[in-house]
């Protein structure tokens, strides 16, 4: 019988500091680790010793640490790894909190591992644990190319989602938070299982005028073969495929392909598209 995974004792929800930044995309962690502070009764408190603001929060009866880096984005490892260090925890017990862009907003993916597609914290956090092995909630934001938006994406990042974009945003840390009980006891398996995705069914025939195309077999986006998915068969996104910029230019979406420990992933769902 295999030995229990541990559970999480630390979650960091990634942003930056600053009012600048509230309500941004690249704060959806921050968006998270408030919101579950506020749902836990938990106050944050300023601790320089870890460069970040820090409380505690009971998760079926677990204590967890709850962490909000105040390094910025691009140093969040350095606060990670003075926390973990001073108690002891190992990186298979941190919970990563992010956006993503290869995800629309309304999709999240829980995963272990992995690379950092271009997230300067994840980098950083990598870097300072010394391995990618710790947890990520990664809760989708779009991409400028898959939303139809010509803007640089570190504007884009640095941005704030439409009101649209916002509700598939709160949908994915509403549904991550109900799955941390399930992480602090360590079962995983379970609360992957809590995820919001509800994926689009694949074609055999004939292809609609507005289709959602996924690049298959590479991560870098438009190339390889592609497959097509159907609205019709995800009646909830079909509306928002229809509505959004690039549909009424006249052109297909496209995703980049989310990579699990399964292999490519061919599948998800644009809620909250605008």
């Amino acid at each position: 019988m295999p030995a229990q995974m541990k559970g999480i004792s630390l979650i960091v929800g990634l942003g930056n500091i600053g009012s600048e930044y509230d309500g941004t995309r690249h704060n959806a962690g921050f968006m998270f680790a408030d919101e579950l502070a506020s749902r836990s009764h938990a106050y944050f408190s300023e601790e320089k010793k870890f460069s970040a603001y820090v409380t505690r929060v009971e998760l079926d009866h677990h204590d967890v640490w709850l962490m909000k880096p105040t390094t910025y984005m691009n140093r969040s490892g350095t606060a990670v790894q003075a926390l973990a260090q001073y108690y002891h925890i190992e990186p298979e017990e941190i919970l990563v909190v992010h956006d993503e862009l290869d995800l629309l907003p309304g999709c999240m993916k829980l995963k272990q591992g992995g690379g950092n597609a271009g997230h300067n914290g994840l980098k950083d956090i990598t870097q300072k644990l010394a391995t990618p092995n710790f947890w990520r909630l990664r809760i989708g934001t779009g991409h400028p190319r898959t939303l139809g938006l010509r803007i640089q994406v570190v504007d884009f990042v640095l941005g704030k989602p439409t009101p649209e974009q916002m509700q598939g945003i709160s949908s994915c840390i509403a549904a991550g938070i109900d799955c941390m009980a399930d992480l602090a006891d360590g079962n995983f398996q379970s609360a992957q299982r809590k995820r919001p995705n509800k994926p689009w069914r694949r074609l055999s025939s004939s292809v609609p005028a507005c289709s959602v195309f996924l690049s298959a077999g590479t991560e870098k986006p438009f190339q390889g073969t592609t497959r097509a998915f159907s609205p019709s068969s995800c009646p909830e996104a079909a509306e928002s495929c229809r509505s959004a910029p690039s549909a009424r230019a006249g052109f297909p979406h496209r995703a980049h392909p989310v990579k699990s420990r399964q292999g490519t992933a061919r599948t998800f769902c644009p809620e909250g598209l605008a």
